[in-house]
């Protein structure tokens, strides 16, 4: 008679994936054409520089087997040197509202000194009670 109480070990399906590796090391080309015939292996990513340094392409394949090289070109630019920009602001037409804000700081502190020294009333410095 069959054990019942035996149970078949279950297996279930693992997919391995595959480490990336991006390596920027630059292969040196004579032009695009060249790179573009570069072989390459799936999953991996390739980096090339032109002769005159002029052009960056980078040639990329999955690991599907369906999947097709993808192929990107840079132009390589020098940034735009600009000079450094000089201060050419103006003061001298903002004088006249310069020197309406300082004279109008100096009635401020005098009004504010006039407040301060100002003697203070004591109700009982005459009525001689309260002391």
């Amino acid at each position: 008679m069959p054990n019942n109480n035996y149970m078949m070990p279950q297996y279930q399906n693992y997919q391995v994936q595959q480490p990336r590796q991006d390596n920027a090391n630059f292969n040196y080309v004579r032009d695009r054409a060249e790179a573009e015939q570069w072989a390459i292996a799936p999953g991996s990513k390739l980096f090339f520089e032109d002769q005159n340094g002029s052009w960056l392409y980078i040639k990329s394949l999955g690991y599907g087997p369906n999947d097709r090289p993808i192929f990107t070109a840079y132009k390589r630019e020098e940034p735009i040197q600009q000079e450094p920009k000089q201060d050419t602001f103006d003061f001298t037409k903002y004088d006249n509202e310069m020197n309406c804000v300082k004279n109008d700081i100096s009635e401020l502190k005098e009004m504010l000194k006039e407040l301060t020294n100002k003697p203070t009333y004591n109700k009982f410095d005459k009525k001689g009670g309260g002391k």
